[in-house]
């Protein structure tokens, strides 16, 4: 199994919408895929096509004394869905915590096809978790999503230079790439960072950009990914191509192209 951890170098630069995106791009493949989100705001199984009304999930599952991935829903292209749910507040905090606890060690037990694909749609909360360590040691690969402005910028290297953020043991840590998302060529300033994106982190940086579409946030209003919503679109082609990188193992058996 190959497990894909995503994470944002900071709040609002489209997580949660990489991770939709992308695991539908494996599904399309013809790669079982599982997608499981450990972000409170609960937003993956919507862009998946849950319905906002949906409060089981994996933290509910654990309220209840329930394994956090029994509840399983699955979206029009065949991905299966663990949200994080939702709880009344005085549930939150304990719950949470146990949640954080039992994750890490939980995912080697899952019973999933060697091919197959696991995608965690990390929190920032849960990155700076006391229990992050124990899940990057399960993963195959970390991708860290970044914007190319000043502010992700400056996220970006706190993420890649600061202890913690990435497990200093390099004998258990996964591969890391940056991940450029909402790219627009047009913009100067945007062209700047970029470039010193590339500069700074050539040999991390993810061959694939996923440039600014407008059909992502639309798609995202229809409860659809870009691949029911929007075929033909630079946004859909992107995520296919990311999708093929990642099945063709060039971030793993290949990953001396990226260097």
């Amino acid at each position: 199994m190959n497990v894909l951890l995503v994470a944002g170098v900071k709040g609002g630069v489209g997580t949660t919408t990489v991770a939709a995106n992308v695991a539908t791009a494996l599904s399309y493949q013809g790669k079982p895929v599982v997608a499981l989100d450990l972000n409170h705001q609960n937003q993956l199984g919507f862009h998946l096509g849950l319905g906002y009304q949906e409060c089981r999930g994996a933290i509910s599952q654990l309220a209840l004394g329930e394994p956090w991935h029994g509840a399983c829903f699955q979206s029009r292209a065949g991905v299966y869905i663990i949200p994080y749910g939702k709880l009344d507040r005085g549930q939150s905090k304990r719950v949470r915590q146990g949640l954080d606890i039992d994750i890490g060690s939980d995912i080697a037990s899952i019973d999933l096809p060697e091919d197959a694909w696991l995608i965690v749609d990390c929190s920032e909360q849960y990155i700076q978790s006391e229990h992050w360590d124990k899940l990057l040691e399960q993963a195959t690969l970390l991708l860290m999503v970044t914007n190319t402005d000043a502010s992700s910028l400056i996220s970006l290297n706190r993420c890649m230079t600061e202890p913690g953020i990435i497990n200093n043991q390099p004998q258990v840590s996964p591969q890391v790439r940056c991940l450029i998302s909402r790219y627009q060529a047009s913009n100067a300033l945007q062209q700047d960072v970029y470039n010193s994106i590339q500069y700074q982190y050539g040999s991390r940086l993810f061959p694939v950009t996923i440039h600014d579409d407008a059909y992502i946030a639309e798609s995202l209003a229809s409860k659809q990914t870009v691949f029911e919503y929007a075929q033909h679109s630079q946004a859909c082609r992107d995520f296919g191509l990311l999708g093929t990188w990642l099945v063709a193992g060039q971030c793993g058996a290949q990953q001396a192209v990226l260097h």
